[in-house]
């Protein structure tokens, strides 16, 4: 049955800025290398985490952890790597992460992931600026403060959610 694929977990999904405004700018070539090179730079502290990388389309990651504190760490890394990468890049080069963490009920089905967690989390990536971080409400009254400050964004509108959701 589908409940027995149901379980809560943290989600974490990752776009990089401008990528779709640039695609046109570099070589096919460049721009591979650059995602290999991304795609590198994130598995490796997605392992380190203890993450599970779902799936990832081209400038596009879904991960998911078992810990919001952990996936908050792993948020801040990723974002401190793709800085340090890029130290001495010109302003038009630098590519940006944004990335959304939420935590919920998912259903888990062949190798994907689905429920309104998943919507959710699309949502606040969204509206994320590049750069950023950005919880749900849920995921950061799961986070443990000790490891990682949270400051409170707003409270938005989401598409497809009778609620607003208060952002940290």
């Amino acid at each position: 049955s589908d409940m027995e694929n149901l379980r809560s977990m943290v989600i974490m999904k990752t776009d990089l800025d401008g990528f779709a405004d640039r695609a046109v700018k570099p070589s096919q070539q460049d721009l591979s290398e650059l995602l290999d090179k991304r795609k590198d730079m994130v598995s490796l502290v997605v392992a380190r985490h203890a993450g599970t990388t779902i799936k990832g389309e081209g400038d596009s990651f879904w991960i998911t952890f078992t810990s919001v504190t952990t996936a908050a760490l792993a948020a801040l890394e990723i974002q401190r790597d793709l800085q340090h990468a890029q130290v001495g890049s010109s302003d038009e080069d630098r590519l940006a992460i944004r990335i959304a963490i939420t935590v919920g009920d998912v259903l888990h089905q062949e190798g994907d992931i689905f429920g309104d967690s998943v919507n959710l989390t699309a949502r606040i990536e969204s509206i994320t600026p590049p750069g950023e971080i950005y919880l749900s409400h849920a995921a950061s009254l799961a986070v443990n403060n000790a490891e990682v400050s949270l400051d409170y964004v707003n409270e938005f509108d989401l598409k497809g959610f009778a609620q607003r959701e208060r952002i940290y």
